[in-house]
């Protein structure tokens, strides 16, 4: 069984998420909101709070802007304990992203409003860089999640990566297409890749335009121990070298509807990491990761879950393994 260390989390592109109540949202009304909530968030602070939820401590790093930074701190410090906030400030805001939520009566719909934040200069990603040299352990697991910052390139992630190889850190990858696409051309192997289907079609390139989901999953599993492509309400595939695993939970399943996908993929990639570090086999991997992300989907705001239907949902989640194909492994 592998030894595992501590896990860090980076939030190249960390955000505070506003989550608002609005009945009757009409474009050009005038409404009266309620506020759900104002948090931290980011998918990378997205993973390290579900982790919290689900008895993991973590440490969580990136940028934050120089005005916030003191509110990230005891915001995450507060989330009972679990989580050691290490933020590298940078001049400027932290960006903002609204949803609006309507009622139930109205279907539970989500609009969101995703703003631009803080640009980073190379001064920043060496600092940035330096931080993580400097606190990473042979064994730990490094979480790269979230797009990048304005002024970080594809080029940087991929340092990022080969910094944390140099300390015998493993690590796992939800970033933007452009910059997984960097890291698989570059032959850094990781040990594990999470996108969606979308973004893994993108990052794998124009040989994966027609490619289904499961080719798309051995694909990226010729790069990472562990590599899923998650689908949303269809469930995910789960790849390693030589076996794949299709899984999902039937929403008419769950004790009761959907509430909100914010958050749903960052915490399928927390149980996934749960999982596989609690020894789990791969296809009880894929059963927790879903069972997270589901859970998820049954509250307001990103791993505010229910341990009680994180337990349902996996006694719900139908997983079966598939056919292994080497058609497509690489690029």
């Amino acid at each position: 069984m592998h030894r595992f260390g501590r896990i860090i989390t980076l939030n190249p592109h960390p955000a505070i998420d506003r989550l608002i109540e609005a009945p009757g949202l009409v474009p050009g009304a005038h409404i009266r909101g309620r506020v759900l909530g104002r948090q931290p968030a980011g998918k990378g602070l997205n993973v390290s709070r579900a982790l919290a939820a689900l008895g993991r401590a973590s440490r969580a790093m990136g940028f934050v802007g120089d005005r916030d930074a003191a509110w990230f701190a005891e915001s995450i410090r507060s989330t009972g304990g679990r989580i050691d906030c290490l933020f590298t400030p940078v001049a400027g805001p932290t960006r903002e992203n609204l949803t609006l939520v309507e009622p139930a009566s109205r279907g539970n719909r989500e609009t969101h409003i995703r703003l631009t934040g803080l640009s980073v200069c190379p001064a920043d990603i060496t600092r940035l860089r330096r931080a993580l040299a400097g606190g990473l352990r042979p064994d730990d697991i490094l979480i790269i999640a979230g797009s990048r910052p304005p002024g970080m390139t594809p080029a940087d992630v991929v340092h990022l990566i080969t910094t944390a190889h140099r300390a015998g850190a493993r690590v796992a990858l939800d970033i933007d297409p452009q910059a997984l696409a960097a890291v698989l051309h570059a032959g850094r192997p990781v040990w594990l890749i999470k996108p969606n289907e979308e973004e893994a079609r993108a990052a794998l390139g124009r040989g994966f335009a027609s490619a289904s989901p499961a080719q798309l999953a051995a694909a990226l599993a010729g790069h990472a121990e562990w590599a899923a492509v998650s689908l949303g309400a269809k469930g995910a595939i789960l790849a390693t070298a030589d076996q794949q695993w299709t899984g999902r939970i039937p929403a008419t399943a769950l004790p009761r509807p959907a509430r909100s996908t914010v958050g749903c993929g960052d915490c399928f990639l927390a149980g996934m990491v749960d999982a596989i570090l609690a020894g789990a086999a791969p296809a009880e991997v894929l059963r927790r990761a879903l069972a997270v992300g589901a859970a998820n989907a049954l509250v307001l705001g990103a791993a505010n879950f229910r341990a009680t239907d994180v337990r349902f949902a996996q006694r719900k989640a139908v997983v079966s393994a598939l056919r292994a194909s080497k058609k497509n492994r690489g690029i």
